[in-house]
């Protein structure tokens, strides 16, 4: 099999560092793996939000109630201000929660 060379080929070999922010607690590598793999990762149940969710457990990753990953999404976005205001370039943040007309979030683009 030919790699693409892709940013997540490439995650595989970072370094597991606490300081860099690339450690995973070994329940995280676990669910990550089985998901890399296709195997079960949960019991299917109904998500709070209504949607069911498969043994698969793949809806977390996509669902509306899932903070935590709205939070790590927002982390580069907060790093990517800070520099751009460093440098002096004009930027600002839109508002969390900014309703659009396709009814998607915006999560804190930076804009410029």
């Amino acid at each position: 099999m030919i790699s693409t060379n892709t940013a997540e080929d490439k995650t595989s070999f970072s370094l597991s560092s606490v300081q860099l922010g690339t450690h995973m607690s070994g329940e995280t590598f676990r669910t990550s793996v089985a998901i890399k793999l296709g195997a079960d990762v949960c019991q299917p149940r109904r998500c709070p939000c209504g949607e069911a969710v498969s043994a698969k457990g793949l809806h977390g990753l996509a669902c509306k109630l899932s903070r935590e990953r709205i939070s790590r999404h927002d982390a580069p976005n907060n790093d990517m201000l800070q520099a751009l205001r460093t440098v002096d370039v004009p930027c600002i943040r839109e508002l969390f929660g900014c309703s659009r007309s396709d009814c998607k979030r915006p999560n804190g683009q930076t804009l410029v």
